[in-house]
């Protein structure tokens, strides 16, 4: 602490500040309400995060000192500032995104987040048609068209159902009868 000299106000006093042994960050927020996502500073990786289907985008704000970086995928590191959200991340349906942002700060150790995130697949939707009717022995056509076909237009689309003959069981309170 600095004194003016020849000031007979000036007061003489001392403070100190312990540093931190690592980067550790305080924080990591995902937009998007993610699924399997807690953060603690002390946990560097994260597997299995999911959004919605209807979360294209996310955003991640970190907080911490010193410099703040973040890479998606292996690519390029782009600087973040501490309490800001980045810039949008895209999200594909089912493929998995790996967000590693790194925390350095001097005379720390380097901290490493690992974080892997998928889009959820839309739910399938979509319209059930059965021709004609059949009896014993007959074979019954149904039709499903799912409503997203850019994401399921490689499943089965048509069921055939043989009708046969069992006995008919009825259960109720316990007892069965046949």
């Amino acid at each position: 602490i600095a004194t003016k000299t020849a000031s007979v106000n000036s007061a003489i006093g001392s403070a100190s500040y312990t540093q931190a042994t690592s980067a550790n960050l305080t924080n990591i927020v995902l937009s998007g309400t993610p699924g399997n996502y807690t953060f603690a500073s002390d946990t560097y990786t994260y597997n299995g995060v999911t959004v919605a289907n209807n979360v294209s985008t996310i955003t991640v704000t970190p907080t911490g000192a010193g410099v703040i970086t973040m890479s998606l995928d292996g690519g390029g590191a782009m600087t973040l500032t501490s309490g800001v959200a980045s810039d949008p991340i895209a999200l594909t349906a089912n493929v998995e995104k790996t967000i590693t942002v790194v925390a350095t700060e001097t005379g720390k150790s380097v901290k490493t987040y690992t974080i892997k995130v998928t889009r959820a697949l839309p739910t399938i939707g979509g319209s059930v048609s059965i021709s004609n009717s059949a009896k014993f022995g007959q074979t019954l056509s149904a039709t499903f068209t799912p409503t997203d076909t850019a994401n399921y237009n490689n499943i089965g689309s048509t069921v055939l159902i043989t009708v046969t003959s069992k006995p008919l069981t009825v259960t109720a309170d316990n007892k069965t009868k046949e």
